[in-house]
């Protein structure tokens, strides 16, 4: 008996040597595509030897079990299962199928995975596919990470959130900056993002106070990917920790958004609504207020304006009576600076 046994032995390891390399093998892909795009996913099929079906299936992440999508036999003939039959066309050459799909949908994203046999739950390692539907990425929020202070460098984050499918795609980010039109580092140095998309701006100086930065969002793909709409700007603002020492506030140090220079001439419509927030650095602490001047007789004559629910919002509700010269002024201890636009109404 032990002896049957050696001489089936030798026949035993060929046979499994054969199975072995009989076994499909292939790689694992990750395709990009924007909703309605067309597709492919292509499947090469080697001899499978004594593997009668090869199938197919779309895990499509959301807890519920793989979709078969085609059933591949050993003579290359297909069946497509029927919730397929009618969203793509098979072409055959050789032993590739390829799969077209005529248009991304959110139901046909997630990974195509290959399984030996027509019931086996044994998925094929390192085959298939990723198949990620790029959409909108969510607003993104600019977030600091390390506040701005004099001589330092300020790190800003842009945070969003991927609406791409399936929603664990792992494909990473892409981060744009917009900076300032005004900036004057760049070149020097001032400015760079890190891997993680962060922007740090080195040596904040006190003419930087005011200064915006906003970023878009978008899915990292081999595709022109959605990209978020802009979040709303970080402005430079200081506060006075650290042990500032006290001084006279100065002009660079009060700005007014959404951003105004000092000096502009701003025009608007009656009836359209116009908010203005004034900022300041200061050191004692400032109080702020605005005032108006409705320069009707040429001569400088500025109201203090008393009905704002804030002290530093000014909010316009744009009527004939709003043209004139707006005033944010801070003003500690040490004396005040201010800030002036003038609107015009246009007729």
């Amino acid at each position: 008996m032990a002896s049957g046994v050696f001489r089936l032995a030798p026949i035993l390891f060929v046979w499994l040597e054969m199975l072995l390399k009989q076994r499909i093998t292939c790689t694992f892909t990750t395709q990009t595509v924007v909703l309605d795009q067309k597709f492919n996913v292509s499947i090469t099929v080697p001899d499978t030897g004594n593997l009668s079906v090869f199938r197919f299936s779309l895990d499509r992440h959301n807890g519920s079990e793989p979709s078969d999508v085609i059933y591949i036999y050993r003579n290359l003939e297909y069946k497509l299962s029927v919730g397929f039959l009618q969203r793509m066309v098979v072409t055959v050459s050789h032993r590739t199928f390829d799969l077209t799909f005529e248009g991304a949908t959110p139901d046909l994203a997630g990974t195509y995975r290959c399984y030996e046999g027509g019931a086996s739950t044994h998925i094929i390692p390192d085959c298939g596919q990723l198949l990620a539907l790029l959409r909108k990425p969510e607003k993104p929020t600019v977030v600091v990470q390390k506040k701005p202070v004099l001589s330092e460098t300020l790190e800003l984050e842009c945070r969003s959130k991927s609406n791409s499918l399936p929603p664990d795609h792992n494909l990473g980010h892409v981060i744009t900056w917009k900076l300032p039109d005004t900036i004057d580092g760049i070149q020097g140095g001032r400015i760079r993002t890190t891997e993680n998309g962060h922007l740090l701006f080195a040596d904040v100086r006190h003419f930087d106070i005011g200064l915006a930065f906003s970023c878009t969002f978008a899915d990292k793909a081999t595709v022109e990917a959605p990209q978020s709409d802009a979040s709303d700007p970080y402005y430079i603002v200081m506060d006075n920790e650290g042990g500032a020492s006290h001084e006279t506030p100065f002009h660079s140090s009060i700005f007014i958004t959404s951003p105004v220079q000092d000096g502009s001439v701003l025009r608007a419509a009656v009836g359209k609504e116009l908010r203005y927030t004034c900022h300041y650095v200061c050191s004692p602490a400032c109080d702020v207020s605005w005032s108006f001047d409705m320069k009707r007789n040429g001569n400088e004559n500025f109201e203090p304006i008393t009905d704002l629910a804030t002290k530093d919002e000014l909010v316009l509700n744009i009527t004939n009576e709003a043209e004139g010269a707006y005033r944010c002024t801070a003003s500690n201890s040490e004396g005040s600076a201010h800030v002036t636009f003038h609107l015009q109404i246009l007729k």
